[in-house]
């Protein structure tokens, strides 16, 4: 598995990636283009997780890639959570959010799946009423 993506729960609010090893951004934009056509899907707003399950080495251009990761989210995307567990990596993912240009997508780190998930179900229950419908579904980044 190189990247993997899929619905998280029934309700279809939460979008799970999985990183395998020895990813790469070209094995990730095609993933990443299927995440929003499945987002499309839905009306509301949702939280993405990104899992790297090795928490190993991440490929090369992490600040551009990032950074219009970030930039290019799906408008029903609000809240985008990593799950990280080595302090390096975590170190490394501060000074990079540190360094870049504010986005307009919410962003926080979690050290496991269940943390993960608690921080989008919280996030999306702090939304008001009329903002957790989209009236748009069809627009692209």
């Amino acid at each position: 598995m190189a990247v993997r993506v899929a619905w998280d729960n029934e309700a279809k609010t939460i979008v799970h990636y999985q990183f395998g090893e020895n990813w790469t951004w070209e094995e990730y934009y095609p993933v990443k283009a299927q995440a929003y056509e499945m987002i499309s899907t839905v009306s509301h707003k949702v939280g993405v997780i990104l899992e790297t399950q090795h928490n190993g080495a991440i490929p090369h251009n992490l600040l551009p890639n990032f950074r219009d990761g970030l930039r290019t989210k799906h408008p029903n995307t609000v809240i985008v959570v990593i799950v990280v567990t080595r302090p390096f990596i975590r170190h490394m993912i501060n000074t990079v959010r540190a360094i870049l240009p504010t986005t307009n997508a919410h962003f926080e780190m979690a050290s496991t799946m269940g943390q993960a998930r608690s921080i989008i179900e919280k996030y999306l229950q702090t939304l008001e009423p009329d903002s957790l419908e989209q009236s748009d579904t069809t627009q692209q980044p």
